[in-house]
């Protein structure tokens, strides 16, 4: 059981909690998303609990802590990188609120591939679940501001004639809640 206990903590990266969430740039988080896992312990009246965080939930931390700071990201590119690193490693979804922020800051992103084919992948979802229907309304907020940008909502607006049904369907769902559609064309066959 020591040799199995020894062996873990060789695969394991040695990060406390506080640093690992603490980043303020792209290379530390690529350290926080590539990581396996911490122990995390807390303390609760004098007693105390360690817990481990790791797969889902810890990058999910670690895209909250990237989404925080994403505001005072100066460099566009490190941010439309860090768009790129969630969707590569974590989840499309997740990079959702990091590609809302450097579309705020500089809206002609909406039309680089990597936002908008993240949009798409969320889309190509159903929304049937509570995750996904979660998924959709960050989609429907990256769709809100950029569809500002004239290109982007010209673009945009092709998808509710889309071969792939969900991303049809979830599209003219955005389309016409904005109401730049009336109805959506009917499925190509």
């Amino acid at each position: 059981m020591r040799q199995l206990f020894a062996f873990a903590l060789v695969l394991t990266p040695a990060f406390s909690h506080a640093s690992l969430f603490t980043f303020q740039d792209l290379e530390g988080y690529e350290k926080c998303l590539s990581s396996e896992g911490i122990e995390e312990i807390t303390s609760d009246g004098g007693r105390t609990e360690k817990s481990w965080v790791g797969g889902m939930e810890l990058k999910e931390r670690c895209v909250k802590q990237a989404v925080a700071i994403a505001p005072k990201v100066s460099d566009t590119s490190k941010l439309l990188e860090m768009v790129d690193l969630t969707r590569r490693q974590a989840d499309a979804a997740l990079a959702l609120p990091l590609a809302q922020s450097l579309a705020r800051k500089q809206l002609s992103f909406c039309n680089d591939m990597k936002v908008y084919g993240l949009l798409l992948t969320t889309l190509r979802r159903p929304t049937t679940k509570k995750v996904a229907q979660e998924d959709f309304e960050q989609a429907r907020a990256l769709f809100t501001i950029c569809s500002k940008d004239s290109t982007f909502k010209s673009d945009f607006l092709e998808e509710a004639a889309n071969g792939d049904s969900f991303i049809r369907e979830n599209a003219c769902r955005i389309l016409k809640d904005a109401k730049l559609l009336k109805s959506c064309p009917p499925a190509k066959k």
